[in-house]
């Protein structure tokens, strides 16, 4: 096993095509590729962790992230996944990844790497829902690997699904999963800021959350001067009209005492 796949702490969620494009048989080419490349991989719920889900008409939510820490019964569980026909309606499978995969209570944990890896054979059901999921999954903070099989796949669509242009793969037909076995495990095992270029959505809302607290403090800050300016500013102007009013009474007094004649000793009738 190789020291990647040994070591590496990953919660992995794959998404299958069942419409009824793919076919029974391809659909079992499908199952027998996610087995192997589950093979490779240390399980548990300190190294790497997986769930699938399968979509066509609705979304399937085949087994959780924590329901199967033991490899044997993990590879027996996709062994015993049915295929459920019908349209291709990948934007329901990249929604209810988004809401529900990555969640505690089905297994998820905290500051530990998110790999989507969607298998498709054809064009989505409503690629404008399809883009505006795949934006939302994005910004999970989920690294998605986008696997596009066959001819009648859409390049660009696969390409908006993905993280971005490396984490997107092409095959001729399902008979060639094998031979990218190597290369999207190679892709999972990328560190973090290789393959999500900064993206991590709980990061960022950490890192906008101080600095909001920052700014609020300095806000604080800044009404708290205004203020004690204003107070000052009122209690000077305040204190200048009471001091105003106190010269202007003097003064009115002594011009009053000024203008009011003396009476001499003569001016007094006795």
């Amino acid at each position: 096993m190789p020291a990647c796949q040994a070591y590496l702490k990953a919660d992995i969620v794959f998404a299958l095509d069942s419409s009824g494009s793919v076919g029974l048989s391809h659909f079992k080419k499908q199952i027998d590729f996610v087995k192997d490349f589950v093979n490779k991989f240390s399980i548990g719920p300190t190294r790497t962790q997986f769930s699938v889900v399968t979509f066509s008409d609705t979304v399937n939510n085949e087994f959780t992230l924590n329901e199967y820490p033991n490899k044997h019964r993990l590879i027996n569980a996709i062994d015993n996944i049915k295929y459920r026909i019908g349209a291709t309606n990948t934007h329901l499978a990249l929604e209810f990844v988004t809401q529900n995969s990555f969640l505690f209570a089905n297994g998820g944990r905290s500051k530990i790497k998110r790999i989507v890896i969607i298998l498709t054979d054809g064009k989505s059901q409503i690629p404008d829902q399809t883009k505006k999921a795949a934006e939302q999954l994005h910004l999970l903070g989920a690294q998605v690997i986008s696997v596009g099989i066959g001819s009648g796949v859409d390049i660009l669509e696969i390409t908006r699904i993905a993280s971005d242009k490396q984490n997107v793969v092409k095959v001729e037909n399902f008979d060639k999963l094998t031979t990218i076995e190597t290369q999207i495990q190679n892709a999972a095992c990328q560190k973090k800021s290789d393959t999500l270029e900064d993206t991590d959505f709980y990061s960022l809302c950490k890192i906008d959350f101080w600095i909001w607290i920052l700014i609020g403090f300095g806000s604080c800050l800044i009404l708290g001067f205004m203020f004690k300016l204003c107070w000052y500013t009122k209690l000077k102007v305040s204190t200048e009209k009471r001091n105003k009013r106190k010269i202007s009474s003097a003064s009115s007094k002594e011009k009053t005492a000024a203008e009011k004649p003396r009476r001499t000793i003569n001016d007094l009738d006795f």
